[in-house]
């Protein structure tokens, strides 16, 4: 219900403003030229973000109290942290938190947490942490405190979480790449019980970089293996096929600008002492 003249002179207000033609103007055909395509593509994706804005901020201003399902697939635990500074500030919105490796049923979830994958096609991502893996071994074991690689260990028994746990999935394949199938004699997801395995120098593993932070055991370390550079990437996904409900798209929200404002100080921080 827009006069055709009026379209025009909005368009042509707009390309003057950009300073680029956005259509291919022959006789009586006119079609989206690259700029223009390219332009149209962004303004999808901002006006869908704003739509979703938008709602999300009518129903805050009248919603009580709203419940958060979240699926943790991941060892992660950072998340938990940020979930109690939204509780802070949100106290009526109640969070119902379920940890599973092995569950599938994502349309159950507001929020997943889960290592990078590609099963998550229609979801938005968020990365959360990045993590270094790390071979842990006993004091005792022959390469403690020597140069080895990951192929040198290929005679060794390993220690690995269970089949359900995607860190095993990335221990397996760091040492496919290294040319051998890993030798498994213990499966376990308690990391206590792993660090008491590797104590008794029963195996090794492959353990996030964290580990040994979690079950303080001095008689266990890192082993000093050239050339190991595998990181575990821990992302947040939220659906974007499907109507959000409020409370957990300001919680993606909030925690994207919580990520980034960590980052941005991250590098102050480093510039600085570069300085």
């Amino acid at each position: 219900m827009v006069p055709p003249s009026s379209v025009s002179l909005t368009i042509k207000r707009l390309e003057d403003e950009l300073g680029c033609q956005l259509f291919d103007r022959k006789a009586n055909k006119i079609t989206l030229n690259a700029q223009g395509k390219a332009l149209r593509t962004t303004l999808a994706t901002v006006l869908k973000e704003l739509d979703s804005t938008v709602s999300a901020i009518k129903q805050s201003s009248t919603e009580v109290s709203s419940e958060i399902n979240i699926l943790i697939k991941s060892q992660n635990t950072d998340i938990l942290k940020f979930i109690r500074k939204y509780k802070e500030l949100h106290p009526n919105v109640v969070f119902k938190i379920t940890q599973n490796c092995i569950y599938e049923e994502y349309e159950n979830f507001d929020i997943i947490i889960d290592i990078e994958s590609r099963r998550y096609n229609n979801y938005r991502r968020l990365p959360l942490t990045s993590e270094k893996l790390q071979i842990i071994a006993s004091k005792k074991h022959y390469t403690f405190n020597k140069n080895c690689t990951l192929s040198d260990l290929h005679e060794n028994n390993f220690i690995m979480y269970n089949e359900t746990n995607p860190l095993r999935d990335a221990a397996i394949k760091c040492c496919e790449r290294a040319g051998y199938k890993p030798h498994i004699i213990l499966e376990s997801d308690n990391d206590e019980f792993i660090a008491k395995a590797v104590e008794n120098d029963l195996g090794i593993a492959i353990v996030p970089e964290s580990f040994l932070k979690r079950v303080d055991n001095d008689k266990i370390g890192y082993l000093s293996v050239y050339n190991f550079n595998v990181y575990y990437n821990t992302c947040v996904y939220i659906e974007t096929n499907i109507e959000t409900s409020a409370a957990a798209y300001t919680f993606f929200k909030d925690l994207l600008l919580d990520i980034n404002k960590r980052t941005i100080l991250w590098h102050k921080v480093k510039q600085k002492s570069a300085e």
